[in-house]
């Protein structure tokens, strides 16, 4: 046989190799729509993937669902992030929010909660106000909801003095309210009321009590009623004694006054008084920061337990909810939704390469069996 005959055996069977490849990997993808003559449909369109597309969509939905994101795997993947660090960046932002606008709008919030409040039961208030349904929808004709005022505000009253949070946030108002007594008693001002007062009241009472105002007792009395309040104020026991009448006392009287409500009087009281003062905007803006600054001061002994809690109840209830995702038809449908045009061109930007090598396989492997021909031809 003449080199001619063999190269060219080789050179066909290589092209043979080249072109058969080529196409298969084409048909993969190509057509993307079937062809027909007349009722008949062209064998082998539309290609791979546009005819199995809606098989291939479904197995891969479970692929993903059973084997690539088990609940197993995300909770380990969970476990291993750094979960602290994103709880505290994400408090860090929030902080940072509520500082910068979080607490302007809580205030305003507040405040026109308040101003439709306020409106409820005046003579001069529309029969139907928009603002009171807008606002708050428990507000109704006549005053707050008795309903929910009932279910609502004295189990807080009580429920203050009874957790922890709450019976240290007293503990620490009862002492800044005793700091501040003990402080006005050495002020001129508070002496000199005082004096004037005991001074108006020595004049009722007769000849002796203006014979005690002539000598200017009012001065010396006052004094001593003010050293014996801030002897009393400042006393180590006082604060316990106040936070213990607080808690015994006072918070369960208050309580049980508002759960009797004679006469709708504690709305009204909550309309009158509490309503009145939350529609100063400074005001609850002020008080608002007070909270916010002593609920941050605390920020390193109540972060750890919050950032403790959630990730525990996470990682309980990360199963529960995992199984309800319908991951596996997400996936379907997302696959189903996709371009053909679209997803050919990902995967062959992904797999060209490798595509490639494979078209000129087929070249290598068609052009050693026409070489193998060519010499079995000669051989024989």
């Amino acid at each position: 046989m003449h080199l001619f005959q063999v190269v060219l055996s080789v050179v066909t069977g290589a092209f043979i190799g080249l072109v058969t490849n080529g196409l298969a990997i084409a048909m993969l993808f190509r057509p993307w729509h079937p062809w027909r003559i007349g009722r008949w449909r062209v064998p082998l369109t539309p290609g791979l993937i546009p005819r199995r597309r809606e098989e291939i969509a479904h197995r891969l939905g479970e692929i993903v669902q059973e084997h690539l994101l088990p609940v197993d795997s995300v909770q380990k993947a969970l476990r291993t992030m750094d979960m602290e660090g994103a709880f505290r960046k994400a408090l860090d932002h929030l902080a940072a929010w509520v500082e910068a606008e979080g607490l302007v709008r809580l205030a305003n919030g507040v405040a026109d909660w308040a101003e439709g409040c306020r409106s409820v039961g005046r003579r001069d208030a529309p029969e139907e106000s928009e603002t009171r349904q807008a606002v708050f929808p428990g507000v109704e004709r006549g005053g707050v909801s008795r309903d929910l005022f009932a279910r609502f505000v004295p189990g807080l009253v009580r429920r203050l003095a009874d957790s922890v949070e709450g019976a240290e946030l007293i503990r620490e108002l009862i002492g800044r309210g005793l700091e501040f007594a003990a402080a006005a008693t050495q002020e001129l001002k508070v002496r000199r009321g005082l004096a004037e007062e005991i001074q108006r009241w020595l004049q009722h009472q007769g000849w002796l009590g203006r014979l005690a105002g002539a000598l200017s007792a009012e001065d010396r009395v006052a004094e001593e009623l003010l050293r014996a309040l801030r002897d009393w104020l400042t006393a180590p026991g006082t604060a316990g004694a106040v936070e213990g009448w607080v808690v015994k006392e006072l918070l369960p009287g208050v309580a049980g006054l508002l759960e009797q409500r004679p006469s709708g009087a504690a709305p009204r009281l909550i309309r009158e008084v509490v309503c009145e003062q939350l529609a100063d905007r400074e005001w609850v803006e002020a008080q608002l920061g007070e909270v916010w600054r002593w609920v941050d001061k605390r920020r390193d002994r109540w972060e750890p337990r919050l950032r403790t809690w959630i990730l525990t109840r996470v990682d309980i209830l990360l199963p529960h909810l995992w199984r309800r995702v319908p991951l596996a038809r997400m996936v379907e449908e997302q696959v189903n939704r996709f371009p053909l045009p679209e997803l050919e061109r990902l995967i062959l930007d992904v797999a060209r390469k490798e595509l490639a090598m494979i078209t000129w396989m087929g070249a290598v492997l068609g052009g050693l069996v026409g070489f193998a021909q060519a010499a079995v031809a000669t051989l024989g």
